[in-house]
């Protein structure tokens, strides 16, 4: 398993970035959230969508919105464009999130991503990974198995809402944009 922190200190593709952060809390979840503003990237980083769909997820002027939520077992990144436009939100499957107060609060990633478009479409990445670290004992058999619940429950709960995260990422961005330093 990797360990990784929500401000993505040792992200070596951001050549040159502003950060923000902030803690929040709603009625129903405590949060934090990181975002990044991409002045310069290394180069561009192109995926391939459902295995043929080119879709751009960094490049210069691109934003990486980090949301972390007490409780959950997933860490979603909503990327968007230069003109603030989402290209993909990114949902981590996560053993534990550690929540800190600031942007070295960290979790841990068990292998599986659940990949969701702002048009609703949805991609499952990573099982190879995951079955790789069960086989190669990196990861116990029980935490394979929650990693597979949490990955089918959080897939179940997106369906039909691209809308509803979409209006919440955008919140949590307008918030984060004049933090920008």
């Amino acid at each position: 398993m990797k360990r990784k922190e929500l401000g993505r200190f040792q992200w070596r593709r951001a050549i040159d970035r502003r950060d923000a952060h902030k803690v929040w809390e709603s009625k129903a979840f405590t949060g934090e959230t990181s975002l990044i503003h991409v002045l310069k990237a290394e180069k561009p980083n192109i995926k391939k969508f459902l295995g043929k769909e080119p879709v751009t997820i960094l490049d210069d002027g691109f934003f990486w919105m980090q949301v972390a939520v007490q409780g959950q077992h997933w860490w979603l990144t909503a990327m968007f464009d230069p003109q603030l436009r989402p290209t993909q939100y990114y949902f981590d499957i996560t053993l534990e999130n550690h929540l800190l107060g600031s942007e070295k609060s960290w979790f841990w990633d068990i292998y599986l991503d659940v990949v969701l478009m702002p048009d609703g479409r949805m991609e499952l990445l990573d099982a190879d990974e995951l079955e790789e670290a069960l086989c190669s004992g990196d990861i116990t058999k029980e935490q394979y198995e929650n990693a597979w619940i949490w990955a089918k429950k959080l897939m179940e709960e997106l369906q039909g809402k691209q809308e509803l995260i979409q209006n919440f990422c955008q919140e949590k961005l307008n918030e984060m944009l004049p933090l920008l330093k």
